[in-house]
């Protein structure tokens, strides 16, 4: 979304008569402020899942490595410990996400413009042009979020690759064993009473 700077916004706030119109941008302004929001949530649930999703797969490789790294070849062990370490960045990259990031919210002086006191039309043009320095904030911090998350997912993506990969070398192995006979079973030759 192309964004506008703050001295062109207060330069068309400026340029207009209308208070309809003041009106419309101030509740345009009040629902982008709030899809700015919810925007910031939806990411912050997002990474958490990721890093979640992340986790799992890591601790399910980590607490079954006895069973499974005697199932691969020792090549296969270093793929599963390299899809591994990288999961971990991703995982981290997820949480990163969630930081706390400073955002630009109205200040005390936005809300109550000595200025604009005596006329109702220009505070709400001095509030829009506070929503709109709020806003760009929020994107600044929802475009750094969105950055994080694609990384951690092609991460997890890669990660889950080189576990598929694994995962081949132990069914492939599997497929390949001769099969073993059941114990007692083979060679056995008792005699039969006649």
């Amino acid at each position: 979304m192309a964004s506008l700077d703050s001295p062109k916004v207060l330069a068309l706030l400026q340029n207009y008569e209308s208070t309809k119109v003041t009106d419309e941008l101030y509740e345009m302004g009040k629902i982008l402020m709030q899809e700015a929001s919810e925007r910031i949530s939806l990411l912050d649930s997002k990474a958490v899942t990721v890093a979640g999703y992340t986790g799992a797969i890591i601790g399910l490789m980590v607490t079954t490595f006895p069973i499974w790294s005697s199932a691969v070849d020792k090549w296969a062990i270093g793929v599963a410990a390299l899809g591994t370490l990288i999961g971990l960045i991703g995982g981290a990259m997820a949480l990163e996400a969630t930081w706390p990031k400073l955002l630009g919210l109205p200040s005390d002086t936005d809300w109550i413009e000595a200025d604009s006191l005596h006329d109702p039309d220009r505070l709400k043009r001095h509030y829009i042009a506070s929503l709109h320095l709020s806003i760009a904030s929020h994107e600044e911090v929802n475009a750094t979020k969105v950055a994080s998350l694609k990384a951690s997912q092609a991460l997890l993506a890669v990660m889950v690759a080189l576990l598929v990969i694994v995962l081949g070398n132990a069914t492939y192995k599997a497929v390949r064993r001769p099969s073993q006979p059941a114990s007692g079973q083979a060679g056995s030759t008792a005699s039969c009473p006649q």
